[in-house]
């Protein structure tokens, strides 16, 4: 029998701009076990920021005993001990694609017109917004939607 653990990890800012794709679908979970899965589970001594992981919920079964919003106890064979939130530094890189130092990593994001999942509602890139296109990375100078990075007049 195969053990599982989530153990000793550093979690931060789970915020990845959701509602962007699914406008009207709330986050979801950032643990979330399969509820046929009947081996052990372990999450121990593992530190999350805050408020990003609001989310944590593990539980076999939604409707049933969990351990939503809490870090630690017992759930069917589901055990959380140790865990805590603090706060957590932000990951540092050394001339990353030439963007600047103090840039927020989290906030880049594939370029696309549309949003797929969402209708093909049109995507709004803002002054400032990062987006990887054939990876090269691209900093949006002015409001728009739908002006793809790198063409001619685009700049």
């Amino acid at each position: 029998e195969t053990t599982y653990r989530l153990s000793n990890n550093t979690w931060r800012q789970f915020e990845f701009q959701r509602n962007e794709i699914y406008n009207d679908n709330p986050p979801g979970e950032v643990v979330r076990i399969n509820h046929n899965l009947n081996n052990p589970v372990f999450m121990e001594n593992n530190i999350l920021d805050s408020p990003g992981l609001d989310h944590l919920y593990l539980a076999k079964d939604p409707y049933g005993p969990h351990l939503s919003g809490g870090l630690n106890g017992q759930s069917m064979n589901i055990t959380a001990t140790g865990n805590k939130r603090e706060p957590v530094p932000p990951v540092t890189f050394q001339n990353f694609m030439d963007a600047p130092d103090d840039v927020d990593y989290l906030r880049f994001e594939l370029w696309s017109a549309n949003a797929s999942l969402s209708n093909n509602v049109p995507i709004p890139y803002y002054t400032g917004d990062y987006v990887f296109h054939y990876g090269k990375l691209y900093r949006c100078n002015i409001n728009h939607t739908g002006i793809e990075p790198g063409v001619q007049g685009s700049e």
